[in-house]
């Protein structure tokens, strides 16, 4: 999900934006809670029955999740884990594929230990107790991750920070290009008739994204100076076109990420990690590719230089070296209708002229009536 700023760590721990006693005395109850029900995740879930939650950080997690760092203590040992727990999103709407079906394809590679930094487990927390997500389909969802620390990638873009990634566009690109592969290689077929059947909705749900798109375009888009009028809804039913032609393609369907974006991804000098694993799902790989494309082209044009789109270029280009896969030019225009809208929403990028967001919602929709990516070389294409 693209927002407008994402600080590396929005620390709690001291609750000084609230004014009084009871206020405070709230929060602190709400926090004795999660920090219980992570509790019970640990030694419920994974087994580390004399686990014991030391602290508990509540961090920026973005608009579909609460995020956490909790500080455990095993058999002497002391080990940090980061936690997602799935919520209402900040526009009062679940998710249009609910917290289970998002949590069960986060299991699925727990399992088989397909991610890095890994998924360590997904569980449902009651008052009482917790329990595999493979068990039960109710209680508050918590995801178990490791915990990595670094930059975040979209603060050092906007602006470009000079001494952290000046000049390593393309070895940047061609990295987050090999971790998306790998990701993608991990097909998770799904077995007919259980429950992981019944949530493999991924290209309908998700590609389409009805439950966002449609609070992006009633509750942010309203009254956008480039989103109007009879362009509104043909954009609209061009996100519907290409989600039913895409559709027959479902031999492709592959884990991914579900939000590809330079903010779930940090760097720490050389190491570059994909974080936050909440939103996996199983479906078409290009939703990945689009959306981190499409943000690369929107980062270029608001900032007038080329840096953005030579990533983008490795990126791709490298994509397809590792994956041989050509189609991915085409299934590509998947999800960048929705990446489109809500990069041109002005509550979330206040700065960024009318000009160039009507420039960039022009290239999304031709790209979504060519069912194929406009491959660009310089920012001044993009429109």
């Amino acid at each position: 999900m693209i927002a407008a700023e994402f600080p590396k760590t929005l620390s709690l721990t001291h609750p000084h934006s609230f004014p009084d006693s009871s206020s405070i005395n709230c929060y602190t109850k709400i926090m004795e809670n999660i920090s219980k029900h992570i509790q019970q995740c640990i030694r419920d879930g994974l087994g580390w029955k004399g686990a014991v939650v030391k602290t508990v950080e509540k961090i920026k997690g973005g608009y579909l999740s609460n995020a956490y760092i909790a500080i455990v203590e095993n058999e002497g040992k002391v080990t940090s884990i980061f936690v997602k727990e799935q919520n209402e999103n900040a526009w009062g709407a679940e998710r249009s594929s609910d917290s289970y079906a998002t949590y069960l394809s986060s299991d699925l590679a727990a399992q088989e230990n397909t991610l890095s930094p890994k998924v360590i487990g997904t569980f449902a927390s009651f008052d009482d107790h917790a329990t595999s997500l493979r068990c039960i389909s109710a209680g508050r969802f918590f995801q178990m991750q490791e915990c990595v620390t670094g930059n975040n990638l979209y603060g050092l873009c906007e602006p470009i920070v000079t001494n952290e990634i000046q000049n390593r566009e393309i070895e940047l690109g061609e990295k987050i290009a090999e971790i998306f592969a790998n990701v993608h290689s991990h097909k998770h077929p799904i077995e007919k008739g259980t429950k992981f059947d019944e949530y493999s909705r991924s290209l309908r749900d998700v590609i389409a994204h009805p439950g966002l798109t449609l609070n992006i375009f009633q509750n942010f888009l309203q009254k956008s100076a480039v989103l109007k009028g009879d362009f509104r809804y043909a954009y609209l039913a061009e996100m519907i076109k290409v989600s039913e032609h895409f559709s027959q393609f479902t031999e492709r369907n592959s884990l991914v990420h579900g939000d590809a974006w330079h903010a779930n991804f940090l760097l720490n000098g050389s190491d570059l990690y994909l974080i936050d694993f909440s939103s996996l799902v199983h479906g078409e790989p290009g939703m990945d590719i689009g959306h981190f494309y499409v943000v690369c082209l929107q980062l270029a044009l608001t900032q007038k230089n080329d840096y953005h789109v030579r990533m983008a270029q490795a990126f791709l280009s490298k994509y397809i070296e590792i994956t041989k896969d050509e189609f991915i030019k085409e299934s590509m225009v998947t999800y960048i209708g929705f990446t489109g809208a809500i990069s041109v929403v002005e509550d979330f990028y206040p700065k960024v002229s009318n000009e160039d967001r009507q420039k960039l919602i022009s290239y999304v929709y031709k790209c979504m009536q060519n069912k194929k990516i406009t491959e660009i070389k310089t920012w001044k294409e993009i429109q």
